[in-house]
C-alpha cells in the first residue's frame, strides 16, 4: 500500500512537470534560432540499496542492517534541444546495481558471534529518456524528470559467514539471484555545467533512480524488493549546432 501511494505521488509529480514544460514551450518565441544536438559520453558511480519488505524483515526481525552497494556506470547518450530552454535527453547505460546486508548472529556456539554478509551485484543494460529544463536565469543548472527501463545481463551473489577476521564459509552464486530480469521506474535529476564551449560541454549530474515494480522473481515467492539508486555522473557532450 505504501509503495502504491509513493508510485501515485511520482505519477502526479511527473504530470505536473510535463504540464509545466508544455506551458513554458508555448511562451517561447517561434523564430529561426540556433539550437544544438549533442552526443554524449557518460561515466560515473552508482550508490544503490534495496527497499521493500525483504529489507524491512532483515532490519526489524533479524536485527541486521543494509549497507550501501557501490557500482560503476558508463554509456552513451544523445540530446536534442527542442527549445532554447528545453532538451530531450536519452541514454544507454551499462551499470551495476544491487544491495548488501549484514546480520550479526550472537551466541553462535562455540563462537561468541558470527556475521553473515550478503553482497549482490546485478549488471543491467539501462535506457533512460527524460525532458530537461534549463532556466535562462541560471544557465549552468538543469533539472529533469523521466523514465528508465533496465534489463539484467549478469548477476552475482556472494554470501560470507565470518567470526572476527576468520572466514567460516563463503558461497558464490551466479544468475538473477531470485530477481526479475527487468526493472522500470522514474528518474529525476539535476545537473550543473562545469565547462561550456561552442562545441563541447562538461556536466556533473546527480540522478535518483526510483524503481516502481517488485523485482523479485514471481516463480520464487519471497518478500518484495524495489531498487533505489543514487547516481553521480560526468557527462561529456559534443554539440552540433543546427537551426529551427
Amino acid at each position: 500500500m505504501v509503495q502504491k501511494q509513493q508510485s501515485r505521488k511520482c505519477l502526479w509529480f511527473g504530470f505536473f512537470f510535463i504540464t509545466f514544460l508544455t506551458c513554458h514551450a508555448q511562451k517561447e518565441q517561434v523564430e529561426r534560432v540556433y539550437v544544438f544536438k549533442s552526443y554524449q559520453f557518460i561515466a560515473g558511480l552508482n550508490a544503490s540499496y534495496g527497499y521493500g519488505d525483504d529489507f524491512s524483515f532483515v532490519k526489524n526481525q533479524l536485527q541486521g542492517k543494509q549497507l550501501v552497494k557501490y557500482g560503476w556506470r558508463f554509456g552513451i547518450g544523445a540530446t536534442h534541444q527542442f527549445l532554447p530552454t528545453i532538451d530531450f535527453q536519452s541514454m544507454l547505460l551499462l551499470e551495476q546495481k544491487g544491495w548488501k546486508t549484514e546480520i550479526d548472529v550472537p551466541d553462535y556456539l562455540p563462537l561468541k558471534q558470527v556475521t553473515d554478509l550478503t553482497n549482490v551485484t546485478l549488471t543491467y543494460l539501462t535506457f533512460v529518456f527524460r525532458p530537461v529544463f534549463r532556466p535562462k536565469k541560471i544557465g549552468r543548472l538543469a533539472i529533469g524528470l523521466g523514465v528508465f527501463g533496465s534489463r539484467m545481463v549478469e548477476g552475482k551473489a556472494v554470501s560470507i559467514t565470518s567470526s572476527g577476521s576468520a572466514i567460516l564459509n563463503k558461497h558464490t552464486a551466479y544468475g538473477p539471484s531470485n530477481n526479475r530480469i527487468f526493472d522500470f521506474g522514474f528518474t529525476p535529476n539535476i545537473s550543473y555545467s562545469l565547462f561550456t564551449a561552442a562545441r563541447m560541454r562538461l556536466d556533473l549530474q546527480f540522478s535518483n533512480y526510483y524503481g516502481v515494480i517488485d523485482t523479485t522473481d514471481p516463480d520464487i515467492p519471497t518478500l518484495s524488493r524495489y531498487s533505489r539508486i543514487y547516481a553521480f555522473s560526468i557527462i561529456i557532450s559534443l554539440r552540433k549546432p543546427t537551426t529551427i
